[in-house]
């Protein structure tokens, strides 16, 4: 059988003259605290039992040893005022990034539109898609050509001066399609531009010539805001005469496009302006699962059936 060893006390030297006795142990044992009326131990004030918050709440994080939580109040958040900041998209930085802050008023859009009507989810667009790839970042674009302005922000120019006998409005690229902006280069003494998206050379028409400046710029640029402005809107008044592109024979017309009446009388299809119609659903799960979209497509059918009666 086994013998239990004792275990010799170590031997403690008397405290010197003068000191302080140290405290003497616990009664129950070492570090043992008095029991409480109910037979379990009571804890100090201050103290908590591991996982145990100071309000009676199970911290799953404490429990399994991850340390601390993170307090949210203690997360950097951008600084949200009454004021409005000053958003200025036309300085030296090529392409600034929108203020964090949705209470902004944007200064001027000489350089880089307005973000309220185009704002991009990349302030910095790859080179090449294989970058794009390696990013693993969406490139996309937010376009939003009827929002409306806040006070302070300059109103968009309406642009009228191209309406002209039969013209139906700014110069567009015989490729693309793109319309007359402040990005295009000219050439030939401004007899021709290249287009901003496609670089293609295209035609100007020679009625409205003007001289350019050393960067091959219109000396009238700045009198022009279709040459200066990021964000105008264009007075149309007949339909372009030749189509840009024509659609292919496999490919199917746009599912929210409604053919045109083809019931009425051809005076009153011809007499008068030509008008065009766009009728945009929201066609989210959302807007499905509410109604949203059954309402606005019994509406925009009522609308057409209007139409047609007159």
């Amino acid at each position: 059988p086994r013998q239990a060893m004792a275990c010799p006390r170590r031997q403690t030297a008397p405290p010197p003259p003068g000191a302080r006795a140290p405290p003497p142990p616990p009664a129950n044992g070492y570090g043992a605290s008095p029991p409480a009326a109910n037979g379990h131990h009571a804890m100090p004030p201050g103290a908590h039992m591991n996982g145990m918050n100071g309000h009676g709440a199970y911290d799953h994080h404490a429990a399994a040893g991850g340390g601390p939580r993170i307090d949210a109040r203690m997360v950097p958040r951008p600084e949200v005022s009454a004021t409005p900041v000053q958003y200025s998209p036309s300085t030296a930085e090529p392409n600034p990034a929108p203020p964090l802050n949705s209470n902004y008023v944007c200064a001027d859009d000489a350089l880089n539109p307005n973000p309220r009507f185009h704002r991009t989810t990349l302030t910095r667009i790859p080179e090449t898609q294989k970058l794009q790839k390696e990013m693993c970042l969406p490139v996309g674009l937010h376009v939003s050509p009827i929002a409306r302005t806040r006070a302070g922000e300059p109103d968009v120019p309406l642009v009228a001066n191209w309406v002209r006998h039969e013209s139906g409005g700014p110069p567009r690229c015989n490729r693309c399609g793109a319309w007359m902006n402040p990005f295009v280069r000219f050439q030939k003494d401004g007899e021709a531009w290249n287009c901003s998206l496609c670089l293609a050379l295209n035609d100007y028409p020679k009625e409205d010539l003007c001289p350019l400046d050393s960067s091959n710029q219109r000396l009238d640029s700045s009198t022009r805001p279709e040459f200066s402005r990021c964000s105008v809107d264009f007075i149309v008044n007949t339909a372009p005469k030749k189509r840009i592109r024509r659609r292919r024979k496999a490919e199917a017309p746009p599912a929210a496009s409604m053919p045109p009446p083809t019931n009425l009388p051809p005076k009153q299809l011809t007499s008068g302006p030509a008008y065009s119609y766009l009728i945009m659903l929201d066609s989210s799960s959302a807007a499905r699962l509410c109604g949203v979209w059954d309402a606005g497509a019994a509406a925009a059918a009522a609308a057409m059936r209007r139409l047609r009666a007159r």
